[in-house]
């Protein structure tokens, strides 16, 4: 993990915000904003980049995950879509769950759902 900078009065999921080479980027446990138990970072724990889209901007944001075991490409039909599961939960944000080799499966997410820009929006312009 790299040196995090602590933002007052951000969403708990938002641990803060770290320079990118040169640029400021909030970093995000998904953890945290599932509302999972909270894991102690480790030596595996790292970040991964991605774009969030809002209607006029993309930001970039860090995404702090376990460990990063590969990363695949899996095609079209190998997606299957996300399972209904009534009103009760939100799942608006799983796009569809991916069909892996030794029937192993991955949650696949619309990050765009996942988080909000104008929070972190927010957090960048302080």
């Amino acid at each position: 993990m790299v040196d995090i900078t602590r933002v007052l009065r951000c969403p708990p999921y938002v641990l803060g915000v770290v320079n990118l080479r040169g640029k400021i980027v909030p970093l995000i446990d998904l953890g945290k904003r599932f509302g999972l138990e909270p894991v102690s970072y480790d030596e595996k724990t790292c970040f991964i980049v991605a774009n969030l889209k809002s209607a006029n901007q993309t930001i970039i944001v860090g995404i702090v995950v376990d460990t990063v075991l590969e990363v695949v490409n899996i095609p079209a039909k190998k997606i299957a879509r996300p399972p209904e599961y009534g009103v009760a939960l939100a799942t608006h944000f799983v796009v569809g769950i991916g069909k892996l080799p030794d029937n192993q499966s991955a949650i696949l997410l619309d990050i765009d759902q996942v988080l909000d820009a104008k929070d972190l929006q927010a957090v960048i312009e302080g």
